[in-house]
């Protein structure tokens, strides 16, 4: 188990990319102006657990996480759903999560 780091930006700008998500989370920073940082943080996670709902962007999701969670990517499905949201915090808590995402696609869209 890790924290999230350097490496990790450039997994997450790749599975942005990979699950169509770049304009979809620039979308919701844009419009979500008024929420406070969960209510934000919410609706990021939401909209990146719904683009990898699709096989391959499960897969992706997997790949993207075996680094910060420690296991294989294939290991990380068969995870119960109490150990996976545990490590999920502790690799970052909901806030570093949505401010990661948030500046991966900063970096794609060349936006601030």
């Amino acid at each position: 188990m890790s924290k999230l780091n350097t490496a990790d930006v450039f997994g997450g700008i790749r599975l942005l990319k990979k699950l169509g998500a770049v304009e979809l989370i620039k979308k919701i920073t844009e419009e979500s102006k008024d929420l406070t940082a969960d209510e934000l943080g919410k609706k990021i996670i939401y909209a990146l657990l719904d683009a990898a709902t699709e096989e391959q962007g499960e897969a992706e999701l997997y790949k993207f996480l075996s680094h910060p969670f420690g296991v294989p990517a294939d290991q990380i499905a068969e995870l119960d759903a109490d150990v996976f949201l545990q490590k999920l915090k502790d690799s970052a808590n909901l806030r570093e999560w949505v401010d990661f995402f948030q500046h991966a696609v900063s970096m794609l869209t060349g936006t601030t």
